[in-house]
């Protein structure tokens, strides 16, 4: 059930069908704040128009409130303000397209917080008696599908109905009902004549699962119900963290050899991941890092449907010469990162 809320100020309605006690609060001193004859008036068949009226009474100072109701709908925080003892009439008026019962109720947040008593109303002209059996018997509809292309994990359906009448002048009342939302009431006419068909298109965004969707006409004929599904998968994408590099102080003759460790972690499987070793050096801590070189040539890592999300990757390398170092890996595929950059010192004797 969808409800059109509109949270305006409006002048009053006729036909008050119920009235409300006050619900006094106090303030240092200053007169309670009250308020008396909420009120709420239905006017029109469907969609209906409830009116809704209090009275609001205060010594010299600020009242702050809000309408709410019981649809769970809190209205925007209004103020008052009373040069002198007095007693202001506030105002709501809420939309209503479908059968039902509720109530709204004024919401005072300051000086002291606390609600009124509730003004209590019912539509029930929202849901027509179903015609004779011969008259249901002419108007006939279909539902098709189409999916779109995914988006992240969702993609876009477009729905269409079949309305057929067997005669004409004829205009009827309908409404897309889906596993997500229920859309607004609007009217569909056919002209004078003999059998006739116009198509209805309804379109919106699905998540990835089973869906389904109905059309209801005047209240009373709804279609089976048109299942369909949406099958989108979140973009892969994949990270990377080397571990740690001992530093090295000893003897460097032909060499310090070097273990690269790098961890690679996918979002899902399945997955192509293309991977790249990149190094830096300096000769010093406090001097700059030298420009990020290539090293080796680039790895493809696949990751098959059930496969773990995580991969060692391991490389060996050697260094010649006393310096800082740091080795990083870089994603290259299915998206763009960059790992830590682990870095360690070499210190020859």
């Amino acid at each position: 059930m969808r409800f059109l809320s509109t949270w305006l100020a409006a002048l009053g309605v006729a036909g008050a069908v119920l009235s409300m006690t006050a619900v006094p609060a106090s303030a240092g001193g200053r007169q309670p704040v009250t308020v008396s004859g909420v009120r709420a008036s239905v006017d029109g068949e469907c969609p209906a128009q409830v009116g809704f009226t209090a009275r609001i009474r205060s010594g010299r100072g600020t009242v702050t409130y809000r309408w709410v109701r019981s649809d769970g709908t809190k209205g925007r925080i209004q103020t008052l303000r009373f040069r002198h003892a007095g007693v202001k009439t506030v105002r709501s008026r809420w939309t209503i397209e479908d059968d039902y019962p509720g109530w709204q109720a004024v919401q005072v947040l300051s000086p002291r917080r606390f609600t009124s008593q509730k003004a209590r109303f019912t539509v029930s002209s929202c849901t027509q008696p179903p015609p004779p059996a011969e008259e249901r018997q002419d108007v006939r509809a279909t539902i098709k599908h189409a999916v779109g292309d995914c988006q992240g994990a969702y993609a876009a359906v477009g729905l269409v109905a079949t309305v057929s009448v067997n005669h004409g002048p004829e205009t009827l009342r309908y409404r897309w009902k889906t596993s997500s939302q229920d859309g607004n009431w609007a009217t569909l006419s056919f002209g004078q004549g003999g059998e006739q068909s116009k198509q209805i298109e309804y379109g919106s965004a699905y998540k990835s699962g089973e869906h389904w969707a109905v059309l209801e006409i005047d209240g009373w004929l709804t279609t089976p119900r048109h299942t369909f599904t949406v099958t989108c998968q979140e973009p892969v994408t994949a990270e990377a963290k080397v571990d740690p590099i001992p530093s090295y102080d000893s003897y460097c003759d032909g060499g310090v050899p070097e273990h690269l460790r790098a961890v690679v972690r996918v979002t899902s499987t399945p997955a192509t991941v293309r991977i790249q070793w990149k190094g830096k050096l300096r000769a010093h801590a406090s001097d700059p890092w030298g420009p990020e070189d290539d090293l080796w040539t680039e790895q493809t890592l696949t990751f098959k449907a059930g496969d773990p999300l995580e991969r060692a990757v391991e490389a060996d390398t050697r260094v010649w010469s006393p310096a800082e170092y740091a080795f990083a890996l870089q994603i290259l595929a299915p998206n763009r990162a960059m790992s830590n950059w682990s870095a360690f010192s070499v210190r020859c004797k």
